[in-house]
């Protein structure tokens, strides 16, 4: 299937523009279109570039960008905001329409026509700064190899695409049974979810055990998780609330009272009460009386030192220690009443769960504090106090307090531990039923499938059998790379054999020793980039397809595939674009190859020239009032002249050609390069010129690129460094080609 026609409306430069290259309704296979930068055709090579990429693979990434080309490239001219395209293959067409104030766009999706596309986005694309030809063989093989071992592979494909359907559908299966097991048990535990498995299913036996009962029991016992509502309380503090060793020692001992007057034990009675409260005896306006009668007091001073002496003493300190005890009784009877509350808070939730698993809540209740033993306890805390040198025992009482109070709590809080152990249990049985549940799942899919198993076990067994035999046909023959063999072989007819793929595939560069240079694009002139990318595009293409039939469905499209600085290898370039089917079918060793169509656009005049002399259609691209035409090509294009009058034009009258001066020095550059071309056959690189000590000149074309004319100066030379650069050109011309300087001066200057 090929290109007929394509009608594009109100895009870019593309008004009523039609595209026909057939003959008389006929399809043509060679197709050549000549046109000076500007003219359109690279933007319609790029559209079809696009377009294809879409076709071919119909991802939102790839129609977005299709989307945003035609929308960018709306006519300036345009009256309306409707794009349409139609493309008329020999046998089917393909219609598009796109409206950039909707963003709606409408396809025919016909059958679609296989388009490659060479240009310099496709270069800059494959043969970078890193380049990776890392194509993968479809099919097509070098020549008549062993047709076995063509049989064996070809077999092999076969059944490893059978293989992953029955892979997939057992994969889908166990995904389908692991959503089931999960939906039954609420569970999504990995040693489980694991047992159902690709590989336990695969497996000559199965040990596990199946019981259809097992999800009955486990469905009584609920999907939730449960967890305890009710809040344990801790009472372990009651074991050792009090310091019994510390008590038990501090009330044996005989603790003696210091040895005092009477006068200071008369003292002490009066006032001691009075000074444990914090009033402070002593007034210093009353220096030898008495602060509370008032009388007159001798020996002052000294007497109430031995009173203050006698307060801090051993004695009283321990005094202290046993009333501690009565603080202690107090705290123990907070933490009983704290105990109590926390019981009472959550009385309603603990019976609620003692009724949900069947526990006695009858004892679940708060405790009554034995206020008997702690007046007990007081009272003999006052005796102590009272006798200090009397030794009392109280570890016993406290410790039964302590006992007493805790084993009433024990009581009173056992259901919270019932409660806990009862969960337990049942995570316990949960757990215990969904392992159960998974294996007699899996032992239930592993028995129904046994035809799916035994199919998939099969052709494992023919796959290992088919790998086997292809190990012994190889051993016995050599296997050739295509893509390797292509590209190389490619290589060698243009005459760049000092590059060449290995069996790794990675480029290299044979110059007395190969270098791997794979990572080292940058280094690569841009003639060999080209070069190198054209081979790497008849390899991708070759790459496609799984036999040489299917070559007769693509259209391969070239857009400037030779640039000015190829000349070295103008011929052998032009030949294999020429001569690419012969070519291929020598490298794969096939009786014939035969691609559908093959379109060259190019601004070359000498490319254009030599390829009409074989190709059935050539015609041209030009602009009629900036509305791009496609018009019938004389029989020779040559743009040097084109570009010698815009330079003319340019130097008579700067004034009137400002718009030209963007872009007169890229032209300027061309005729440097046609010259040089004729000049130094043997030389890539413009800077030549150099030579010729024209330092305007020099500097205007060394500074831009000769790939494209939309790359310019910045800043752009003036008017008169730009005269000046014309007029050394002219001076250039004089002394290499005298007649073409007769010709400018006579009828261009």
């Amino acid at each position: 299937m090929s290109i007929k026609k394509i009608e594009i409306n109100n895009l870019s430069s593309f008004i009523d523009f039609e595209f026909d290259i057939a003959s008389k309704g006929s399809v043509n296979k060679y197709i050549t279109i000549f046109g000076t930068n500007g003219s359109g055709k690279s933007s319609l090579v790029e559209m079809l570039q696009i377009l294809n990429k879409y076709k071919v693979e119909s991802t939102n990434d790839n129609l977005v960008k299709f989307k945003e080309f035609l929308s960018n490239k709306i006519s300036k001219e345009s009256i309306n905001s409707k794009v349409t395209i139609d493309i008329n293959f020999n046998h089917s067409s393909e219609n598009i329409s796109y409206n950039a104030a909707t963003k709606e766009l409408i396809f025919t999706d016909n059958l679609w026509k296989k388009i490659k596309v060479f240009n310099e986005r496709y270069t800059n694309a494959t043969i970078g700064t890193t380049i990776d030809i890392n194509l993968k063989e479809n099919g097509l093989i070098v020549g008549e190899p062993n047709r076995k071992l063509n049989a064996e592979r070809t077999k092999q494909k076969e059944l490893n695409k059978e293989k992953s359907k029955l892979e997939k559908s057992i994969d889908d299966s166990i995904e389908i049974l692991k959503n089931e097991y999960t939906n039954t048990t609420d569970s999504k535990g990995k040693s489980n979810l694991d047992k159902i498995s690709k590989n336990e299913f695969l497996k000559d036996t199965c040990d596990f055990i199946s019981n259809s009962l097992l999800i009955t029991q486990r469905k009584a016992l609920g999907k939730k998780k449960e967890e305890q509502k009710s809040n344990k309380i801790d009472i372990q503090k009651l074991n050792n609330f009090f310091k019994l060793e510390y008590f038990e020692s501090l009330f044996k001992e005989e603790i003696l009272k210091p040895e005092i007057t009477d006068e200071y034990k008369k003292l002490l009675i009066i006032y001691s009460d009075f000074y444990e409260k914090g009033i402070n005896i002593e007034d210093n306006n009353l220096i030898d009386k008495c602060p509370y009668c008032l009388q007159p007091w001798e020996k002052k001073e000294e007497t109430l030192n031995n009173f203050k002496a006698y307060l801090t003493s051993e004695y009283n300190a321990k005094k202290e220690k046993i009333s501690s005890l009565k603080k202690e009784l107090s705290d123990f009877e907070k933490f009983i009443q704290e105990k109590n509350k926390e019981i009472k808070l959550q009385e309603r939730i603990v019976i609620e769960e003692c009724e949900k698993y069947g526990i006695d809540n009858s004892k679940y209740k708060t405790i009554e504090l034995d206020k008997t033993q702690i007046q007990n306890m007081i009272d003999l805390i006052d005796d102590k106090l009272s006798n200090m040198e009397k030794p009392f025992s109280v570890k016993e009482t406290l410790e039964t307090l302590q006992k007493q109070h805790h084993l009433l709590f024990e009581i009173s809080t056992k259901a919270l531990l019932d409660i806990e152990e009862a969960i337990e249990k049942r995570t316990t049985q949960v757990t215990r039923l969904n392992k159960q549940i998974s294996e007699h799942m899996m032992k239930i899919f592993w028995e129904e499938k046994k035809e799916l198993r035994e199919e998939f076990n099969k052709m494992n067994t023919l796959i290992e059998t088919c790998d086997e035999n292809i190990k012994e046909l190889e051993a016995k023959n050599e296997d050739i790379n295509t893509i390797q063999e292509v590209f190389n072989g490619l290589l060698k007819f243009i005459g760049l054999e000092e590059y060449y793929l290995d069996s790794n595939n990675k480029l290299q560069l044979d110059i007395g020793s190969s270098y791997d240079i794979s990572n080292e694009g940058a280094r690569i002139s841009t003639a060999q980039r080209k070069i190198l990318s054209l081979c790497y595009f008849y390899a991708e293409l070759i790459s496609e397809v799984s036999n040489e039939k299917e070559l007769n469905e693509y259209t391969l499209i070239y857009d400037d595939p030779l640039d000015s600085a190829d000349y070295i290898f103008f011929h052998s370039i032009t030949s294999l674009i020429e001569n690419i089917e012969t070519v291929l079918s020598k490298i794969l060793k096939k009786g014939s190859i035969n691609i559908g169509q093959h379109i060259v656009f190019t601004h070359n005049s000498l490319l254009f020239n030599r390829l009409a002399q074989n190709f059935e259609c050539n015609k041209k691209m030009t602009k009629v009032n900036k509305k791009s035409k496609l018009l019938k090509a004389d029989k020779l294009e040559n743009n040097y002249k084109i570009y010698l009058e815009i330079i003319t034009s340019y130097y008579k009258n700067p004034e009137n050609a400002k718009n030209e001066r963007v872009f007169i020095g890229n032209i300027i550059r061309r005729v440097l390069e046609i010259i040089i071309s004729f000049n130094e056959l043997n030389s890539n690189n413009v800077s030549i010129i150099k030579d010729y000590g024209k330092p305007t000149l020099g500097m205007i074309a060394n500074h831009l690129s000769h790939e494209n004319f939309s790359k310019v100066l910045n800043p752009l030379p003036t008017d008169d460094e730009m005269k000046k650069a014309c007029k050394e050109l002219f001076e250039i011309i004089e002394e290499n080609h005298p007649k073409q300087f007769e010709y400018i001066e006579k009828n261009l200057l």
